[in-house]
């Protein structure tokens, strides 16, 4: 998993890297869900499974509305979010999975083996059964959980060193993060 080289040139790396240093700021205040998705790899909506059954659910959804976004207005979008919804793509994972992380951003999963990995590892995602699971009172009861994430070791288990140590010299991750 990793960014695509495209989504950071195109949003411009400047831009980027003042806003990862904004979101660590205490008093950055984040708020709401994002639902911005396929904007370069659009066709996917009609054929990855989880990607229809996510256009259908927002379609029909009154409380959440799918946005279309320069990849400058994007990472803007997600700096200020709370929560991403960020559908399965073509690979096993998402480089919005990584995206969001860096943006101190919660990203909502459906049920996949690889994210419950991930999870495990302790990266903080909401992962639901289906869509149709996705509720605002689903949000709000994770938003405790939300608080309580300590991003500055998230931060850490995103780094070239992290993934070096932990899986290719097999140190534990908890003598791993600070």
């Amino acid at each position: 998993m990793g960014f695509i080289s495209y989504y950071l040139v195109e949003a411009g790396m400047f831009h980027i890297r003042a806003l990862v240093e904004q979101v660590k700021k205490d008093d950055w205040k984040k708020k709401g869900l994002l639902a911005a998705w396929g904007g370069i790899w659009a066709h996917l909506d009609g054929i990855l499974d989880d990607r229809k059954a996510l256009c259908q659910f927002v379609e029909e959804s009154d409380w959440i509305h799918r946005e279309g976004l320069t990849p400058h207005d994007y990472w803007q979008r997600l700096a200020e979010s709370k929560y991403l919804l960020a559908p399965a793509g073509q690979g096993i994972q998402s480089p919005k999975l990584a995206e969001a992380w860096l943006m101190r951003t919660v990203p909502i999963v459906t049920r996949n083996p690889c994210f419950e990995d991930l999870q495990a590892e302790g990266f903080p995602m909401l992962i639901l059964e289906s869509w149709n699971d996705l509720k605002e009172s689903v949000i709000d009861a994770h938003s405790l959980e939300y608080d309580g994430i300590d991003w500055d070791k998230i931060d850490f288990m995103l780094t070239q060193d992290y993934f070096h140590k932990r899986y290719l010299l097999g140190q534990s991750p908890t003598t791993l993060v600070k």
